[in-house]
This record gives structure tokens, C-alpha cells and sequence, in this order.
């Protein structure tokens, strides 16, 4: 049996650092699970819920929200809000990095697709928080695309944020 402490190191604060390979395959399962199985805990009204979650039937997971051309804005708005808590809570399974990925992907598509901004972080963070996910070996190239149209968007200066 191979020993697992070779798979996972940890950090200075006693958090999990993933290999490129594992969080290639975790953003992969992450983008083709059911937006449902994620946001299901975060509303109070099951029935409204599941009113958001099927207002566009052709989207139905996290990756065809991402890369939809028109994507309802509170199911942005519940991504983004499901990757924060997915961040902060170390038994939700899910690596920080791809929570990250999620909280800025729900953030740049509201920009992109409805000049919205979902967020108080300023430009210059947004910014940052893009060109990280940008320059990370296990994002794939679909979704590096992405990213690289929010940087350029907040770079022409077209972004008028409607709040």
C-alpha cells in the first residue's frame, strides 16, 4: 500500500498544499458535479430553490454555469457564496484552490455576462485574484480563456458595475 503522506503536504498552518495532478482532477469532477449537490444548503426555501436552480434547464452543473452565455444571476450569486463557505469549512472536501476558482469564476462571469459585480472586492483585488487563477498549471483551457476575457475586460476600462 502506497503510504498517502506522499500525496498531500501541508503548509505552516497545517493546511493541505494539493499536487497540480490532483487539483486537475478535482476542478475536473468539481465543474461536471450538479450545481444542486453544491447549493442545496444554502437557501432556506427548498422550493425556491429548486425554482433558481431550474430556470434554465441547460444548465445543471457548475462547469455549464461557468461557460453559459447568459447565466442567471442568483445562481452566480449562490456559486459564489457556496465557494466562500466551501473555503472556510476544512471537512467540505473541497482543496481552497478550487473554491477560489468558483468564488472568482461566479464573479468574472457576472461580469462578463451581465456587467454586474457580485462582489466588494476592488478592481485591483479582482484583478489579482484573476491572474492567480490564470497562471495555475490545473486549470484547463476553456476556463483559462475565461479568466483571460475578465482580465481584459477589467483592462479596457468597459466595466461599469451595476450593483
Amino acid at each position: 500500500m502506497q503510504d498517502l503522506s506522499g500525496l498531500i503536504a501541508f503548509d505552516a498552518d497545517d493546511r493541505a498544499v494539493w499536487p497540480a495532478g490532483e487539483l486537475q482532477a478535482s476542478l475536473s469532477h468539481q465543474l461536471r458535479t450538479r450545481l444542486s449537490t453544491g447549493l442545496n444548503q444554502l437557501h432556506p426555501d427548498p422550493e425556491i430553490l429548486s425554482a433558481i436552480l431550474n430556470s434554465d434547464p441547460s444548465i445543471q452543473t457548475f462547469g455549464q454555469l461557468l461557460h453559459h452565455p447568459q447565466p442567471p444571476m442568483e445562481l452566480l450569486r449562490l456559486t459564489k457564496d457556496f465557494a466562500k463557505l466551501a473555503k472556510r469549512d476544512q471537512f467540505a472536501g473541497l482543496p481552497p484552490e478550487i473554491c477560489l476558482l468558483l468564488y472568482y469564476g461566479s464573479i468574472v462571469v457576472g461580469m462578463l455576462r451581465h456587467n454586474e459585480r457580485i462582489t466588494r472586492l476592488t478592481d485591483d483585488e479582482l484583478r489579482a485574484g484573476l491572474n492567480w487563477v490564470v497562471r495555475q498549471p490545473w486549470v484547463d483551457d476553456q476556463t483559462r480563456r475565461l479568466f483571460l476575457d475578465g482580465l481584459r475586460h477589467l483592462r479596457s476600462g468597459r466595466s461599469r458595475w451595476r450593483k
